[in-house]
């Protein structure tokens, strides 16, 4: 830090100061006496300075927004965590607000925090009042089962139990991209930041922040969206956007339950095509990203209808469009 620095070179100063033997620069002679009484009141200072600077610094350092030093294979309970550093949170707008357990320089904090949390839809801010997000190395889960459930569940929110923030990286198998916990009001999404292509944290992200929504948006704000999706259902449409919806798609057709019953089955389809589908709108703002064509991808009319619910539900930030149209 810079008091660091100013501690340095005041004791490099400090400590010539003190060893120096030579007399005044004029060469005039001084009595022993008084030499010896010159060279204790420059070591006098010299305690003083350094004590001054040492109080200094140490105090700038408890208020960095950093947690204590820890060892490299060191592994925390989420909630124990967040208790560590509730106090030390940034602000970034009245809505959110961020840790990180990293040291992060400034181009960093924009490529993995300012430049996504810019395109994300005003409206957000409303439906997640007091969002905190908590930069950490590696979330691990406490089973060995997260690879089970496929690319989702690196990163959807609370999948698979997060359990520990961890400052070594996990097996593959343990990882997970995501977590969140509700604490004293507030909501903290701890994303996993380490060892992470920035498309493949983009993703992570935009799937915690979308699974958020969907956890608060109230039924009726998205009416329009699972009625549309009740559609599809009716006139067979293939595809959906991503796999865990597309599993449900496939529960709900294979046990021919009526789209139109507000049956378990559904409701939870509707709701994981929601956070699919959000996901994509969130990063499309964001990003210029192509969709990979595949047997199970929704044709791309069905999911331009859908973005444009979203669009009307969540309309995107001034400077950001949705279509190349738009801009």
């Amino acid at each position: 830090s810079a008091f660091q620095g100013i501690f340095l070179l005041c004791s490099d100063r400090i400590f010539s100061l003190c060893t120096d033997t030579s007399g005044p620069s004029d060469g005039t002679k001084v009595p022993a006496l008084r030499f010896v009484r010159m060279k204790l009141a420059r070591t006098a200072a010299a305690v003083w300075v350094l004590g001054f600077w040492y109080r200094v610094s140490r105090t700038n350092i408890v208020r960095t927004p950093h947690p204590p030093a820890m060892s490299s294979d060191h592994k925390v309970p989420v909630d124990v965590f967040l208790s560590q550093c509730t106090g030390e949170m940034v602000p970034i707008s009245d809505a959110f607000s961020y840790f990180s357990a990293l040291p992060l320089s400034e181009s960093d904090l924009k490529r993995w925090l300012y430049d996504p949390l810019a395109a994300v839809p005003p409206k957000i801010g409303e439906l997640i009042p007091r969002l905190r997000f908590l930069l950490v190395p590696y979330l691990e889960a406490e089973d060995a089962g997260a690879e089970k459930n496929g690319r989702k569940t690196s990163g959807s929110v609370n999948r698979q139990p997060a359990g520990l923030v961890s400052f070594r990286r996990p097996a593959a198998a343990r990882r997970v991209g995501s977590y969140f916990l509700e604490h004293e009001g507030e909501t903290c999404l701890f994303l996993a930041v380490k060892s992470q292509e920035i498309a493949d944290y983009h993703y992570v992200f935009y799937n915690g922040l979308a699974a958020l929504v969907c956890r608060y948006m109230a039924p009726k704000t998205r009416r329009h969206f699972d009625q549309l999706v009740r559609e599809e259902l009716l006139s067979e449409t293939h595809g959906e956007v991503d796999e865990s919806s597309w599993r449900l798609k496939e529960e709900v057709i294979r046990r021919r339950v009526n789209p139109e019953r507000n049956s378990k089955a559904v409701r939870g389809y509707l709701l994981q095509a929601l956070e699919d589908t959000l996901t994509l709108y969130l990063h499309g703002l964001c990003c210029d990203i192509d969709i990979e064509a595949g047997p199970r991808q929704l044709a791309n009319r069905y999911m331009r209808l859908r973005l444009l619910v979203l669009r009307q539900m969540l309309p995107p930030p001034k400077g950001f469009a949705l279509f190349p149209e738009d801009i």
